[in-house]
């Protein structure tokens, strides 16, 4: 019986990695420091924002694996624009935060 509830345990710690950081923040299992807000608690749109910067900076850690990694001239010349595109869609949710007063700390 034993072996059930450990394989069931793993599923769930996996399961909880693919949805993400945001979901956990939202559950309160990890963070405590995570996005707040100055003035009160944070609405739906604020978490779309956070939630959305977040998978940015994912996307952003991604990128620049695959650009050490690459060899191809024409790849590379790909990833470059990619992680510039990226860049500057990080930057308009992390200004969208501090124009919505919400403070991000880990």
């Amino acid at each position: 019986m034993k072996k059930d509830n450990d394989s069931s345990n793993t599923e769930d710690e996996k399961g909880k990695k693919e949805r993400g950081l945001f979901w956990l923040w939202q559950k309160k299992e990890v963070m405590t420091n995570g996005p707040r807000k100055k003035d009160g608690p944070l609405t739906e749109e604020d978490r779309y924002i956070v939630d959305s910067a977040m998978r940015l900076k994912g996307d952003l850690d991604f990128l620049h694996n695959r650009f050490d990694q690459a060899t191809d001239p024409f790849l590379i010349d790909s990833l470059i624009y990619e992680i510039q595109a990226a860049q500057l869609r990080y930057k308009f949710y992390l200004d969208l935060c501090k124009e919505r007063g919400i403070i991000w700390e880990w």
